[in-house]
């Protein structure tokens, strides 16, 4: 793989975002101070915790991604980020309208971490909604002390009821865009999975000189699915519909110079009764190591996969593509 990067060096920075696009809803995010606690059940378990924010926008709204500034200390672990609405009679989080899964990559300092969600969702002005944050357990709270929002949270355990109402500084992000960040862009359209999601590509590791953590995520896929990586280096690249034969809207958003298989997989957030512990449903992540010496290479990538529940000849699903340049 590393060998293969070496195309990087001739290209430079064409195409991607120099920074990221601002959120259009953020609650204590302009200061890194975060809680010292950590989240409840820190084992191997299946027991996931669920947060949940409550949140009313002043506009009228339509969201595509969400962040939170959090971190695992005690391992890697999947996340997942959803936006639900509010039961009019409980005021509780009733049901969930999108999300998305993430991978938090073991680390004892908190960082912005996030994912874009299945659907794009209207979110209407003065309407109370809710940012529901779901993990494993052992993660850092991502509240500020003494920070200058407060905001209504309710907490639960598996599939529980929700607990009592407490007052909270969450450190939280919403976009009405799909994850950028410095020297990343999101690319191209989606089409529609079977069972309606819009899946994509994203990253949250930056695309920094010799960071060997680096990798594409992929969120709403379809489950237990066979999955492609397509690996680009031409930043002058125009998205490329796939036809008929594919799903409606599936269309080619980067150049094919090499391509890397994998699996999205099956599980629940918490389901985690062997290691290594199973992917969650839908999710992929390919690692994709840069070594060093390659600052103002580009690269672009693109996950595929495979749709059993689709109709087309060529049931295969594709994601938005992500545009990345080392720095």
């Amino acid at each position: 793989m590393l060998d293969r990067l070496a195309f990087l060096s001739a290209l430079l920075a064409a195409g991607s975002a120099a920074a990221q696009t601002a959120p259009c809803l953020a609650f204590n995010d302009t200061n890194t101070t975060v809680s010292t606690s950590l989240t409840a059940s820190p084992f191997v378990g299946r027991t996931p915790n669920s947060r949940a924010y409550q949140f009313t926008p002043a506009t009228t709204l339509t969201v595509q991604a969400a962040a939170i500034f959090t971190a695992s200390p005690l391992r890697d672990d999947y996340m997942r980020l959803e936006i639900w609405d509010e039961d009019p009679t409980t005021f509780l989080p009733l049901g969930r309208l999108t999300g998305g899964t993430l991978l938090s990559q073991m680390s004892t300092t908190a960082n912005w971490i996030g994912t874009n969600f299945g659907n794009v969702v209207t979110l209407n002005a003065g309407t109370n909604y809710w940012l529901v944050w779901v993990e494993s357990g052992g993660s850092i709270v991502p509240e500020e002390p003494g920070g200058a929002t407060s905001l209504n949270r309710r907490t639960r355990q598996n599939v529980a009821a929700w607990g009592a109402a407490a007052a909270a500084t969450p450190k939280l992000r919403i976009f009405c865009s799909p994850l950028d960040a410095q020297n990343v862009s999101s690319y191209g359209p989606a089409c529609a999975t079977s069972s309606g999601l819009f899946p994509s590509t994203f990253t949250n590791s930056p695309p920094t000189d010799g960071n060997a953590l680096f990798g594409f995520e992929g969120t709403n896929f379809p489950p237990a699915a066979s999955a492609l990586l397509v690996i680009g280096l031409d930043p002058l690249f125009v998205t490329t519909p796939l036809g008929p034969s594919f799903p409606v809207g599936c269309a080619l958003n980067s150049d094919i110079v090499l391509t890397v298989g994998g699996t999205t997989g099956t599980a629940e957030i918490g389901d985690q009764p062997n290691s290594p512990r199973p992917v969650p449903f839908g999710y992929v992540r390919f690692p994709l190591p840069i070594p060093s010496g390659f600052v103002g290479a580009y690269i672009s990538g693109q996950i595929f996969a495979l749709d059993v529940g689709s109709p087309a000849p060529v049931p295969l699903v594709a994601g938005t593509a992500v545009r990345v340049t080392v720095y």
